[in-house]
C-alpha cells in the first residue's frame, strides 16, 4: 500500500537577496498604458528594494503592469458602456481574466497584502515601504 504523501504546500518563503540584484528600479517600458507605467512607478522601487528583484524579474512587472492598466481601462469601458445602457457582461469577464492574472503576478512579485505579510516577518521592509506599496 502506497505511503500518504504530505502536501508541502504553505507560505512563500521570503524573498531571498539576488546576486544580480537591481539596485534601482529602471525606466517603465513605454509600451504600457498610463495606468501600468503609473504602476510600475509605485511598484518598482519597492521590489527592487527586497534585494531579491533581478533583471531575470522584469517580465514579471511588466506583465503585472500590463494588466492592472488593462483592468483600469475595461472599468472605464464597463462605465461608459452601462451609462449607455450596453450590455457589459463581455466587458466584465475580461475585466475578471486580467484581474486574476494581475493578482497571479503581484503575489510573485510581493505586491498583494499577504505576500506584504511575508515582507513583515521576514523584515524585508519598514511601515513606511509597506504603506507606500498600499499594504
Amino acid at each position: 500500500m502506497p505511503s500518504a504523501s504530505r502536501s508541502r504546500a504553505g507560505p512563500k518563503a521570503a524573498p531571498r537577496p539576488a546576486k544580480d540584484a537591481l539596485t534601482r528600479a529602471p525606466k517603465a517600458p513605454a509600451h504600457l498604458t498610463a495606468e501600468g507605467r503609473a504602476e510600475w512607478r509605485r511598484v518598482a522601487p519597492h521590489v527592487v528594494a527586497s534585494g531579491a528583484f533581478a533583471p531575470v524579474h522584469l517580465p514579471l512587472l511588466e506583465v503585472y503592469c500590463v494588466h492592472l492598466g488593462r483592468v483600469r481601462e475595461l472599468e472605464r469601458q464597463i462605465q461608459a458602456t452601462a451609462a449607455a445602457g450596453g450590455d457589459v457582461a463581455r466587458l466584465m469577464r475580461l475585466q475578471d481574466g486580467a484581474s486574476k492574472t494581475a493578482l497571479r503576478y503581484a503575489a510573485e512579485l510581493y505586491a498583494s497584502p499577504a505576500a506584504g505579510s511575508r515582507f513583515i516577518a521576514s523584515g524585508a521592509h519598514d511601515n513606511a515601504d509597506l504603506a507606500a506599496m498600499g499594504i
